[in-house]
């Protein structure tokens, strides 16, 4: 039996990656800096100030489920990734067979284009002061323009997904230190605007800034018909909100190009400096 041309027959997406494609540990920093520092999570901070949690529920609670959702990575995600070297669409096709693959195919493409749309709206929200754009406060979008920058920057997204691992790792890695940038500067900005508007004495320790959050920021207030959220919401949100790439595996696409099942780590990067500190 010629093995060559027997395994030429599987499709190329179905096939494991060979070991000379295996990537380094820096492009794994890019990677998961770019997928976690978002600007979204300046939106959810926000909706969290709206439903009563605390300061020191942000703080303990975002610390709890991050390093859960690590360790999700670390321990489940990528072992499986770097044991067989094929995408979880590959995977479910050898243990559920195509018809369980194809629908799996179809909801989670589905899920991706929600999910897509959302980051590139956000995306587009942070330029569109550039652009002359009104801020966009319906649930359709009211500008010709901004519609324009979301297929732009859609159009830039689609381009270098398209060009596969490597390319998206150096995007990121260029993209991401100038992000970590942006959020410390608005910190900085932020804070000083903050003590002036509330009259406070100013910070001169951690307990002091925590006292201006819980006093000024998440003071435990619920805006009307808005639930009461506790330590524990802020905990399983933390730790649930990417399951659908660690606790599922989607992130068996990338976990196949590490050269180790300790790179899944890495992931901590992306979880504290974007899920936390933003």
């Amino acid at each position: 039996m010629d093995y060559r041309k027997e395994a030429q027959k599987i499709p190329a997406e179905d096939r494991p990656i060979s070991k000379k494609n295996v990537s380094g540990l820096g492009n794994f920093f890019g990677i998961y800096g770019g997928e976690h520092i978002a600007a979204t999570e300046f939106v959810i901070g926000a909706t969290l100030v709206t439903l009563g949690v605390r300061a020191t529920d942000i703080f303990l609670g975002l610390i709890v489920g991050n390093i859960l959702a690590t360790l999700t990575y670390a321990l489940i995600c990528a072992p499986i990734g770097v044991d067989t070297r094929v995408t979880l669409y590959s995977y479910l096709k050898k243990v559920m067979g195509p018809y369980m693959q194809k629908i799996y195919n179809v909801v989670w493409g589905l899920a991706s284009i929600a999910m897509a749309a959302s980051m590139l709206t956000v995306s587009a929200s942070a330029v569109r002061e550039i652009f002359g754009i009104k801020l966009q406060t319906e649930w359709y979008p009211t500008d010709i323009k901004f519609v324009l920058v979301v297929i732009v920057l859609g159009i830039i997204v689609t381009l270098v997904a398209a060009n596969g691992f490597n390319a998206v790792a150096k995007f990121s890695s260029v993209c991401v230190p100038w992000m970590i940038i942006v959020f410390l500067a608005g910190f900085c900005v932020v804070v000083p605007q903050l003590i002036e508007i509330t009259g406070a004495s100013g910070i001169h320790g951690f307990g002091d800034f925590m006292a201006l959050m819980n006093t000024s920021v998440w003071n435990g207030e619920v805006i009307e018909g808005g639930q009461d959220l506790t330590i524990f919401h802020v905990i399983g949100f933390a730790w649930m909100c990417n399951l659908a790439y660690h606790g599922g595996l989607n992130d068996m696409a990338l976990f196949r190009y590490a050269k180790s099942a300790r790179y899944g780590f890495v992931t901590c990067y992306g979880m504290f400096i974007g899920h936390f500190f933003a």
